[in-house]
């Protein structure tokens, strides 16, 4: 009986004699390196002799192969072969993306590696990528066509190219923002802030606006950037949420201080709500009234005791859901501190993942350590983060009192990453044993890690293993082979990158646990009754790829047990991550990583349809990014890791800085079209640049300290949760234009009569004019009254005529002066007065205006919310003006004091009609592509 192999073998050689000739084309292609005739016949044995075909022309081969091999070589066969594959300088096949064809037939033309081409990726020889083409009947065509027309062409078609690809990432003919423009931008993007005109004027040239930018790059603005960008991938804001459940899997077993701080707090809640329930029942019921308010009253007047333990069991209620909403921020933000810690301080950005240490605040340093006090951290202090450790563990003993470092002291909170090389604790490797990152990326019994190795790749080399290989999966290869680790399986290709670096996260559980089992190992229970695959001291799992990373094992001697003694390393996920960030990849990774926060879109993937109309273009802007990615990560390497030049770096590109083309009838749409100004804010920068240009957010007249655009509105907006929502949204959708729209109108009636109500000095906006300032002044007012809609007489108004109309003179020059401001200010742009966009923008102040005083609009702002006639609803609380009209009603002709009513009620005081001319100015501006664009 024959072997499976040689079976295998004959189907592939039978597979050749089959194979028809490609259809030939008899034309001469003009632009054919070669018209050669190529005389080409199986035999057998695979190799070709010379008996007469057809003329084959070179572009017909290479059309072949540009739609029927070269997708599967970038989509399966690239993990390994291609430029950027894992294995690239240890292969003997290579292919470029430049030189696909020519490499693939300079190989193809080896008489010892003939039949390679299809025997390897179909596993009929050794082949640690595995099954790849064997098991999809139309891909082995392909191939072997492929293989059977090519063996014996002429030398003359391996010149022949394959795709013309950038060889720079610049981009030609495109015009660039200025560089006062992109400082702007990349300003607003970092740090959320419009820069001051000195800081603009210090920026001239690209020196000045990298050490100019580089000052500005600290402080919570840039903290805040860095952690929503970092959040972006790392996800682990999830466990912000006092609902999710990180506290129960952190359980108090495993972290001894959440009984202590969490335990007791639970006991003492429950025996206060306990003791008020108790004294409660004992009161005669007949007497207590039965709503909540009423209940109150009725006990703070006749039972105060009572009502004593009924505000004492409240405030135990509330302080320990606080505290858990505390602790669970301190969890979920504890890798995105690290990152914040690392890069403020201008410390390698390799740090992030080869520090000892990691970032706790008053409530989480509780629950790591106890009583263990760190200079300058205070209990309960939860916006001071100091570097510090996991001591109480239960699978960490010490030698003290309790087994934990409970009364143990730290001298210094600024020492170095080895402060706690002499205290027993949890082993740390920067972001890796985050317990957040560890606990947002689980682990299972059959899944061993292998999550985590992913993740790892994707963060910190820029290696997405999901998306090296696109290949069917055989349906009996899947029920008969249960290790995806078996040699010659389909799945290997991808396994033996992963699953040892799964291994180097042999420490720690599905749940982030250290050593779950008693301090020994955190293998999945039952492995050790497993007596062929288990063995005392085991580690890692016998069945799986030895631990290690790229080819390099951990451990010389046994490789499935404890870490052998190293001076350097506690642990292999120590080892791990100095081995990631020695990596050249670390760098390209690192860049990849921040390229959304910085481009506000995703990176773009290689193409692989070669038959689309498109794809030309579409390779080129890949490729052309690709040269950008590998230019940021030259420079990021040379700069020492300093993450802050990478990002300074990264808004001076042309994909940063480009606007529009240089010519009307460029082509190059396809190329570009995801670079460059124009991209989607998300929720957190578009809150950050309303702030920064109003000085105020969207929020509540009866809740100020709710930020509605964040709290409320943020996935509306296309923000994430970073659980069931993940990716953000890179294009507008009806959904998001309808919040932009209702946060305009409700933000900027306020806005505006809160600017006009503060001294000139102290506004954000409107500098130029006031709340008086009106282009002309129509005939009726010099009668000595205003029109409104109750006919209100005006006529104490001190010498009137005089003021507006002096006022009125100068209005119309600084009106439009003011509006050309504005559009600069709120589109980052360069208009000039007599532009026509600052004519239209003064058309729509002027109709408004004009309309309102046409209709007789009343006097003043309503903040009655069914007074909608002409808009005068203004979103604001009735407390601000109730007084001012009580004011105005309690004095003798007040209704028609116009001095008064302005003194009382400010800019909400409005005969002038110009509160909402410039409210519809600022709507425009705020719901305008250009504003929630940047």
């Amino acid at each position: 009986m024959k072997s499976p192999s040689i079976l295998l073998l004959t189907s592939v050689t039978l597979l050749f004699l089959a194979c028809e000739p490609i259809e030939l084309d008899n034309t001469t292609d003009e632009d054919s390196k070669s018209d050669t005739t190529v005389n080409v016949e199986t035999t057998t044995t695979g190799t070709t002799t010379g008996v007469v075909s057809d003329t084959l022309s070179c572009s017909t081969l290479k059309t072949h192969f540009d739609e029927k091999v070269l997708p599967t070589l970038n989509s399966t066969c690239a993990i390994c072969h291609g430029e950027s594959g894992v294995h690239y300088s240890t292969v003997d096949f290579k292919f470029s993306n430049t030189n696909a064809f020519t490499d693939t037939i300079n190989y193809n033309l080896e008489s010892s590696k003939q039949l390679w081409m299809l025997e390897k990726p179909s596993a009929v020889v050794t082949h640690f990528g595995g099954n790849l083409i064997g098991t999809n009947q139309n891909l082995t065509d392909d191939f072997a066509q492929f293989v059977n027309n090519s063996q014996n062409l002429n030398q003359a078609c391996l010149s022949y190219a394959y795709i013309e690809v950038p060889t720079s990432a610049s981009i030609v003919n495109v015009e660039l923002l200025s560089l006062k423009d992109t400082y702007k931008r990349a300003r607003l993007i970092l740090t959320g802030q419009y820069p001051a005109d000195v800081e603009l004027d210090a920026v001239f040239d690209l020196n000045s606006y990298k050490s100019t930018l580089i000052t500005q790059l600290t402080g919570d603005d840039f903290t805040d950037f860095l952690m929503v960008a970092a959040n972006d991938k790392l996800l682990t804001q999830k466990f912000a949420d006092p609902q999710s459940f990180a506290l129960d899997q952190l359980n108090g077993w495993t972290y001894p201080g959440l009984n202590e701080r969490l335990g007791q707090s639970d006991d003492t809640r429950d025996q206060a709500q306990k003791a008020y329930q108790d004294a409660y029942d004992l009161l005669d019921d007949s007497l207590i009234p039965t709503g909540w308010n009423e209940q109150r009253e009725y006990l703070e007047s006749n039972h105060a005791d009572v009502y004593a333990l009924l505000i004492q069991s409240e405030q135990l209620g509330e302080q320990n859901w606080q505290w858990r909403q505390q602790i669970n921020f301190a969890i979920a933000q504890e890798p995105l501190r690290l990152i914040d810690f690392v890069v403020q301080n201008n410390r390698p950005y390799s740090e992030v993942l080869t520090a000892d240490y990691m970032m706790v605040n008053g409530f989480s340093n509780e629950i790591w350590n106890g009583e263990f006090k760190i200079a300058g951290l205070d209990f309960e202090d939860k916006d001071t983060w100091r570097q510090g450790y996991i001591a109480r563990h239960k699978n960490i003993h010490l030698e003290s009192s309790d087994g934990y470092a409970g009364q143990a002291q730290m001298d210094s909170a600024d020492t170095d990453q080895n402060q706690f090389a002499d205290t027993a604790h949890v082993p740390s490797a920067g972001i890796l044993t985050s317990p957040s990152f560890l606990l947002r990326f689980p682990s299972t019994q059959t899944n061993k890690n292998r999550a985590r190795a992913k993740w790892a790749y994707d963060f910190f080399l820029g290696v997405d293993i999901e998306r090296l290989v696109q290949r069917a999966q055989d349906p009996e290869e899947l029920a008969t082979v249960t290790n995806p680790n078996t040699p010659g399986a389909s799945c290997l290709g991808c396994h033996e990158i992963m699953d040892p670096v799964a291994g180097a996260f042999q420490s720690f559980g599905d749940n982030g646990e250290y050593l779950t089992f008693n301090g020994s190992h955190s293998l999945y229970g039952g492995i050790q009754w497993d007596d062929e695959h288990y063995e005392d001291g085991d580690r890692w799992y016998r069945l799986n790829i030895a631990p290690g990373f790229n080819g390099m094992d951990i451990n010389s001697q046994n490789q499935y047990g404890p870490m052998e003694d190293r001076n350097d390393f506690v642990d292999p996920i120590q080892w791990l991550a100095h081995k990631i960030v020695a990596d050249p990849r670390f760098a390209t990774g690192t860049v990849k990583f921040w390229y959304p926060a910085v481009f506000s879109q995703n990176l773009l993937h290689k193409p692989t349809a070669t038959q689309d109309v498109n794809y030309s273009a579409l390779n080129a802007a890949y490729e052309r990014q690709e040269l950008m990615l590998v230019d940021l990560a030259q420079a990021f390497t040379q700069d020492n890791l300093n993450l802050k030049t990478l990002l300074i770096d990264m808004t001076l590109t042309d994909h940063f800085r480009a606007e529009q083309f240089t010519t009307d009838n460029d082509s190059r749409s396809d190329e570009i079209a995801q670079i460059g100004v124009g991209r989607l804010l998300t929720p957190e920068q578009l809150d950050k640049k309303i702030t920064s240009l109003t000085g105020q957010y969207w929020t509540y007249n009866w809740s100020p300290q709710t930020n509605r655009l964040i709290e409320d509105y943020n996935l509306f907006l296309g923000g994430i949760d970073s659980n069931q929502i993940s990716e953000r949204a890179r294009e507008v959708n009806s959904m998001m234009l309808q919040v932009i729209d209702r946060m305009a109108q409700e933000i900027t009636c306020k806005l505006v009569v809160d600017e006009f109500n503060s001294p000139v000095e102290s506004r954000k906006l409107l500098k130029l004019v006031n709340v008086e300032s009106v282009p002309y002044i129509p005939d009726d007012w010099l009668t000595g009254y205003f029109q409104g809609t109750e006919n209100w007489e005006i006529t104490t108004h001190d010498n009137f005529e005089n003021t507006i109309k002096a006022a009125a003179d100068n209005n119309p020059e600084s009106i439009r002066l003011q509006l050309t401001q504005l559009m600069n200010r709120f589109f980052n742009r360069s208009y000039e007065q007599n532009d026509a966009e600052v004519d239209a923008l003064v058309a729509l102040w002027t109709d408004v205006w004009q309309g309102r005083i046409d209709a007789g609009a009343q006097i003043y702002v309503s903040v009655d919310r069914d007074n909608v006639e002409h808009g005068e609803y203004c979103d604001v609380s009735w407390g601000t003006l109730e007084q001012g009209f009580a004011n105005i009603g309690n004095t003798d002709g007040g209704w028609a004091n116009y001095s008064l009513m302005r003194s009382e009620l400010g800019a909400y005081f409005n005969p002038e009609q110009t509160v909402r001319a410039w409210s519809a100015v600022l709507n425009y501006l705020m719901t305008d592509f250009e504003f929630i664009y940047q």
